[in-house]
């Protein structure tokens, strides 16, 4: 089937269609009409728990056949049928009908059902059922020897197809625009006041702030009306069978909240830690409270989320993001002036951590161990006074290659951390190195202590802090030494990842 692409029309130039091989239309034959008395509903949007129209999409030729079937004042008499058509289909008789009457084919034997009409094709199948005028100029693109210039002709000066430029015969037309179409030839005029207070029917793709809203109404809701000074005017309409349930939805990916109240979802809003797009998806601030919004619809299923368990759910999320073990220190994010640690426990060489890392740590000392390797911490929490003093010591070799105090400060910190910068300070990280060679170089990654700490410190909640590919990020050269503890669930993701704090903490 060939695919097409189509423009988005303004109201003011609209529609037509039409299959080149067909001449002009006949005359209508007697009695064979479209009813334009009783304003049924001729086309429908999905039947998803949150339903679309697609006004923009090409309008099949299934859809046209059934658009025009469901209008007919009289049964018409069934006398062909097409092998591509299968038995049952909800387009069967339509198509038969309207192939039988000549309004519609495609060929001897197939239909087409799943193809586009262009614009002159759908013009020329409903100009079937009325008689053609010509008081029309024509359109500049609509030549006299086009098969369907008569037809559209006769669309014009009827006034169902409007404006001074071209008319693009030959593009497909889209579901609204032959809704537009339609209702014009019906005299089908919507109440939009009636329409603007009853919200008869929901589309997620259809909302007031489109120009074609009040058109799909018409042509989608079964209505009672009767004219008042010349105008439709409505009085009462068939209520959508089961509206959507308020809560959240998740289709194709996408989040959406219903909102019962509103009969819409919501769009264009933003809250705390939620925000609604124009198209009412749904977003978190952050990929990883998003991702938990899905999990969350995910495992109640049909149960719908409300807003409010949303949002305290996101909110307990972003509380555990800003949890003590995840804050992020580093030259760009240095420890808050009133930063202090809890309690500090000291190891059995003398160096201190948190006490509320130091059950893990030991954990994963001990584990190292029992494998068979001999795991050493040289350095964990240092104060204000210890991390200046290093700092400063780093900075020397710069400084005699006469750098700048700030251009050795700067170079400096790319290998020991400002002070006020560091992990270190906070408690949270820990040097760890092999016994038998405990030297602070790149070739300690090819101990097999390291080798056993990168594989598994995910597991006891710790990270390799500083990757060798990831400098750009975090500021600091490589540590195959240096591990800090944010927590098991935060840990694995990180290491099975391969990304490091930033990255993390950013998404």
């Amino acid at each position: 089937m060939p695919k097409y692409t189509f423009r988005f029309l303004l109201p003011a130039v609209l529609l037509a269609g039409g299959l080149s091989a067909f001449a002009a239309p006949e005359p209508p034959a007697a009695g064979l009409t479209l009813d334009s008395s009783r304003h049924i509903a001729y086309l429908s949007g999905s039947d998803e728990a949150l339903p679309l129209f697609s006004p923009t999409a090409p309008l099949t030729r299934a859809h046209a056949a059934q658009m025009l079937h469901s209008l007919l004042t009289t049964p018409a008499e069934i006398t062909i049928s097409y092998a591509d058509i299968p038995s049952g289909a909800w387009y069967e008789q339509a198509a038969r009908e309207m192939g039988s009457l000549g309004v519609m084919q495609a060929g001897e034997t197939d239909f087409c059902p799943n193809e586009a009409l262009t614009r002159a094709e759908f013009v020329r199948c409903l100009s079937y059922f009325f008689p053609l005028r010509s008081d029309a100029e024509p359109f500049s693109d609509v030549p006299e020897t086009h098969p369907d210039a008569a037809a559209i002709l006769s669309a014009k000066a009827c006034g169902w197809v409007q404006g001074d430029g071209g008319f693009r015969p030959d593009d497909p037309i889209s579901r609204i625009e032959a809704v537009v179409i339609l209702n014009r030839a019906l005299g089908r005029v919507p109440d939009r006041d009636y329409i603007s207070r009853s919200a008869p029917v929901f589309y997620r793709d259809v909302t007031p702030a489109n120009w074609y809203y009040y058109e799909v109404m018409e042509a989608s809701v079964p209505h009672e009306y009767h004219h008042l000074g010349g105008a439709e005017r409505w009085t009462s309409h068939a209520a959508q069978a089961t509206p959507p349930t308020e809560g959240f939805y998740l289709i194709d990916g996408y989040l959406y909240y219903y909102d019962s109240a509103r009969k819409d979802i919501l769009r264009n809003e933003s809250r705390e830690l939620l925000s609604f797009s124009a198209s009412g998806q749904c977003f978190a601030a952050k990929t990883r409270l998003h991702q938990k919004m899905v999990d969350f619809v995910t495992e109640r299923g049909q149960a719908r989320v409300t807003l409010t368990e949303m949002e305290h759910l996101l909110a307990e999320a972003a509380a555990e993001m800003d949890a003590w073990n995840l804050i992020l220190i580093n030259g760009s994010n240095p420890l808050p002036e009133d930063f202090t640690i809890p309690g500090l426990t000291a190891l059995d060489n003398g160096y201190q951590i948190d006490s509320r890392v130091y059950p893990a740590l030991q954990t994963m000392l001990a584990d190292a161990r029992a494998a068979g390797y001999s795991p050493m911490v040289c350095s964990a929490y240092r104060t204000w006074d210890k991390q200046s003093y290093l700092h400063q010591n780093r900075m020397g070799p710069y400084l005699r290659k006469g750098y700048s105090r700030e251009k050795a400060s700067e170079a400096a910190a790319f290998w020991v951390a400002r002070p006020g910068t560091s992990e270190h300070q906070a408690g949270l990280a820990a040097d760890i190195v092999d016994s038998a060679y405990p030297v602070l170089n790149k070739s300690q990654e090819r101990r097999p202590v390291q080798k056993w700490l990168m594989e598994h410190c995910a597991e006891y909640g710790f990270i390799l802090r500083y990757p060798t590919t990831k400098s750009s990020l975090t500021g600091v050269g490589y540590e195959p030494w240096h591990y800090r503890y944010v927590g098991t669930e935060a840990a694995q993701e990180i290491m099975s990842r391969g990304i490091c704090l930033e990255e993390y903490l950013s998404e």
